[in-house]
């Protein structure tokens, strides 16, 4: 896969889909703009659980456009891994962002975020914006 793709983290496009004026959504509209942009399937779910439903037409829209990845066993494998560790170290951190972590680990993506969990995955190319 293309390093430069990023992974955008949910509360990245929740920012951008409600505010827009952030740094964040700044740097994900130059992005989409040269199709640089990926979400994975954790991602979509956690936008649409949280969509009021005036936004599903637009949103829904434009996550159809957007590069879609499969999250793989592998991508399983490592998040559990990743978690299992953290845990050794007392560290706690939602299932799903390991989800994501993994899945921008081995495609070799920075991840684009707003989200300070992500700050314990040693491995993750990561974007992270204070809100």
């Amino acid at each position: 896969m293309n390093p430069e793709i990023v992974m955008v983290d949910t509360s990245v496009w929740i920012d951008f889909f409600r505010n827009g004026n952030s740094k964040a959504s700044e740097d994900l509209s130059s992005l989409i703009e040269h199709d640089l942009v990926c979400i994975c399937g954790i991602v979509e779910l956690e936008i649409i659980q949280g969509l009021k439903e005036n936004e599903k037409g637009i949103v829904l829209s434009a996550l159809d456009v957007v590069n879609y990845i499969e999250i793989t066993r592998q991508d399983y494998k490592l998040a559990g891994n990743l978690i299992n560790k953290l845990r050794k170290n007392g560290i706690t951190v939602p299932s799903s962002d390991a989800i994501i972590a993994a899945c921008s680990i081995n495609n070799d993506f920075k991840l684009l975020t707003f989200d300070k969990d992500f700050i314990h995955f040693k491995q993750l190319r990561k974007l992270i914006y204070k809100l």
